[in-house]
């Protein structure tokens, strides 16, 4: 399983809350603040699709978009990635093990 799929990523892109099943990793992306969570069996799908079809989902959307801007948006996964390999090469050239390889 992936612990953070990609449409959920999409969703949250384009402001659209989700319904995601707890304990398979996406209550780390999916809170309910951002979509709805249920438990993995029938009752508990039926039980979240009730909620989400009940309730107001706007507040949900627009935290969603927000989610995305903030933490997962290309901009700022992109400045993450770049600051690790920053960090790993400073902490490289300062240890003494910047020399190439044999392949480089």
């Amino acid at each position: 399983t992936e612990a953070q799929p990609l449409v959920v990523l999409e969703a949250f892109a384009h402001g659209r809350p989700v319904i995601a099943s707890q304990g398979r990793g996406l209550d780390a992306v999916v809170t309910d603040t951002v979509g709805w969570l249920a438990d993995p069996t029938v009752d508990g799908l039926a039980s979240g699709l009730t909620a989400a079809a009940t309730s107001d989902p706007s507040g949900r959307a627009v935290r969603a978009r927000k989610a995305y801007e903030d933490t997962y948006s290309p901009d700022v996964v992109i400045r993450a990635q770049l600051a690790i390999y920053r960090d790993v090469i400073e902490a490289r050239s300062r240890s003494g093990n910047g020399e190439r390889g044999p392949a480089g």
